[in-house]
């Protein structure tokens, strides 16, 4: 029987280390088992939620934002996430949660692979510098994890 196990990241005041901690249970989880499947999500807003009410207390949502407009979410572009969807992002960036995702559960090689897809996703200067903080903010997690 296949189990699979769901994670979610970027709960409210969770740290990089929380988030570290996770992904080595859900590399334990995978190999302690071959039917086992971890599989992970980031935190997302949804109207009327205890979520909303925390984000827009600490001004994590737009002054303007309203779920009767449509808005897209440069950053979850960017981050492979859809864009219609705001997501928690307070102490952690998406882009550094990512970052720690692809370099704790994703072989070198698949990682560079899914980072030239998300660069076919750029559409504006300011998705390339978030593009390129993103894959900075990755080069230097490798070089930490090498170590």
């Amino acid at each position: 029987m296949q189990v699979r196990l769901n994670f979610i990241a970027s709960h409210p005041d969770e740290t990089e280390e929380d988030l570290l901690q996770t992904l080595t249970f859900m590399k334990e989880m995978e190999a302690q088992d071959d039917r086992v499947q971890c599989d992970y999500a980031i935190m997302t807003i949804y109207p009327g939620t205890r979520l909303e009410t925390m984000a827009r207390e600490r001004g994590l949502l737009p002054a303007d934002f309203s779920w009767n407009v449509p808005v897209e979410f440069p950053k979850a572009v960017l981050a492979g996430l859809p864009s219609s969807l705001p997501y928690y992002e307070q102490d952690l960036s998406l882009e550094r949660i990512r970052a720690l995702i692809l370099r704790e559960l994703t072989p070198p090689g698949q990682a560079l692979v899914r980072g030239m897809r998300r660069l076919g996703r750029v559409r504006n200067l300011r998705d390339l510098r978030s593009f390129a903080g993103a894959g900075a903010r990755y080069l230097t997690s490798l070089m930490r994890w090498s170590r």
